[in-house]
């Protein structure tokens, strides 16, 4: 945990009035991560809004496993839009969970996060070489 609190050395206003926020009192890494996220989901939502993007994402969202149904339902532009405005949101959820954990996205959601979870064991995996019928008996 890094903290500036601790520091004697002469501070400029900006770390004062940063210290005073409770920004700076635990958890520093994890603020500059957070804010660094909040920046990148910003700039990312922002360059949707322009027409060169609906082109450069075309091959992107026509061949995405998740996102293919944009263009029948939106179109072009309306897909980008989409992908913008939901990349603000989450910029937005990110950011004010500076203040308020409820309304962030709080490290809970991740944990809950099916890509967080350790893959099952599956007791159908059979060793290569061995017939079915080797593996069921084992």
């Amino acid at each position: 945990m890094t903290t500036l609190s601790n520091t004697h050395t002469a501070q400029t206003p900006l770390v004062r009035a940063l210290q005073g926020s409770g920004l700076l009192a635990e958890d520093l890494d994890y603020h500059i991560v957070r804010t660094s996220m909040v920046i990148m989901f910003f700039f990312f939502g922002y360059e949707k809004w322009f027409p060169y993007k609906f082109e450069r994402l075309v091959p992107f969202i026509s061949n995405g496993p998740l996102i293919w149904w944009l263009y029948p339902v939106f179109g072009h532009a309306g897909a980008s839009y989409f992908l913008g405005v939901s990349e603000w949101t989450f910029g937005a959820l990110l950011l004010a969970g500076f203040w308020s954990h409820r309304l962030g996205v709080s490290e809970r959601w991740a944990r809950q996060a099916p890509s967080s979870r350790p893959l099952p064991s599956f007791p159908s995996c059979r060793r290569v070489g061995t017939s079915p019928q080797e593996a069921s008996r084992r």
